[in-house]
């Protein structure tokens, strides 16, 4: 696993109108985290936001992929973005908000 630098920034920039993340290198990865908990990661270029029942249909019904690294049955809580909605800063900061809640239990 690993992401690029560049690729990074751009997803940074983007989530700039979420405001008050920071980002964590971890196990080859980039973290987004607010308030000390995980909201999103960047891994091999591509950007990934967590994901619960309360908001898994906005991801598959747009046949997003779900992070899986080890290939496990349930893989991750983490769903890739949306190209639509990761170019739009306003869109993607209603998305980051909601991953955060659910990262933050709410």
């Amino acid at each position: 696993m690993a992401y690029s630098e560049e690729v990074h920034q751009y997803a940074s920039e983007q989530l700039s109108e979420f405001k008050e993340f920071t980002c964590k290198k971890m196990f080859g990865a980039m973290s987004y985290m607010r308030d000390g908990k995980a909201f999103a990661c960047f891994v091999d270029d591509k950007f990934y936001l967590k994901v619960d029942e309360s908001n898994l249909e906005d991801y598959t019904s747009r046949g997003m992929e779900q992070f899986n690294p080890r290939k496990t049955a349930k893989g991750m809580p983490y769903w890739t973005v949306p190209k639509e909605i990761s170019d739009d800063k306003k869109e993607l900061k209603k998305w980051a908000t909601r991953s955060w809640k659910i990262a933050i239990g709410k």
